[in-house]
């Protein structure tokens, strides 16, 4: 299966097609199973579902995901650098998630018909950052845009880099730098946002995290494809269904007790104690 998907993609380079998914998403399905996703990250990675709130591992053997001892998903395979995985129905769980030691790499949200509702006060927006993977082979530079709900508020925010924690806020005062990207977030007073531009010119870059204190989201960076990401198709055939949208994309749930989101804000906390 795993050579099939490599094949594909080198179609897809080679026709000109829409560049194949390998980062987060946003998967639309509303019922039945998932599309297949792939997924590139290093060997150690773990992969885990998001149910009820809670994060549960998978395991991929003999072609099939489980979870314990039950069935999740089939066809899975897994190689030392990608995985292809197809859940058995995409009801089951909020979110799957690719994690490399304590942070999560990828994320793909299971938003019924990208359902779309206003985000929370200091929630992530998720319309601003819309589509979750971009696609930048040939491009001296790839934008990624991000927002946080409540353009006045002094809630706490945090940006990772391929895992590694290099920005914090609160509101939009920079607290806690550790890369060279980082300065004051931007008020968009009429959208209510904090918004936070991210102009990505190293190729190296190929995740980036964007936590508030209760969730995180995660848009990933494919430097080996080019193209527009086939999420923009998917989720407007949903869309264009809709009698009404609002500014903010689909409401994405809170997908663990993340414990990654807890150590990002007690950093900042130490740093505003400093």
């Amino acid at each position: 299966m795993l050579r099939s998907t490599f094949f594909l993609v080198i179609v897809a380079h080679c026709s000109g097609a829409d560049p194949v998914l390998w980062g987060s998403r946003i998967v639309g399905t509303p019922a039945g199973p998932s599309p297949p996703m792939y997924f590139r990250h290093p060997k150690e990675a773990a992969i885990f579902v998001i149910t009820d709130g809670l994060m549960s591992p998978i395991k991929i053997e003999n072609g099939t995901c489980y979870l314990g001892d039950k069935v999740w998903g089939s066809p899975c395979q897994r190689d030392k650098e990608s995985s292809n995985i197809t859940l058995k129905d995409v009801s089951l769980q909020e979110a799957l998630q690719i994690w490399v030691e304590n942070s999560p790499i990828s994320t793909a949200f299971f938003v019924p018909n990208c359902t779309t509702q206003t985000s929370k006060e200091d929630e992530f927006d998720w319309r601003t950052s819309f589509p979750l993977s971009r696609f930048g082979k040939g491009q001296l530079n790839v934008e990624v845009a991000l927002a946080v709900r409540g353009a006045n508020s002094r809630g706490l925010t945090s940006l990772y880099q391929n895992g590694k924690f290099a920005c914090g806020w609160r509101g939009t005062t920079l607290v806690l730098s550790e890369a060279p990207v980082c300065r004051n977030m931007s008020k968009d007073e009429k959208s209510n946002l904090r918004t936070f531009v991210l102009n990505i010119t190293q190729n190296t870059i190929t995740s980036i995290g964007w936590y508030t204190s209760t969730r995180r989201m995660t848009v990933n960076i494919d430097w080996t494809q080019n193209g527009v990401s086939p999420e923009i198709a998917a989720c407007n055939e949903y869309w264009g269904e809709m009698t009404a949208t609002t500014s903010s994309g689909p409401e994405v749930k809170d997908t663990s007790t993340s414990l990654v989101a807890l150590l990002s804000m007690l950093m900042l906390m130490r740093a505003l104690a400093g």
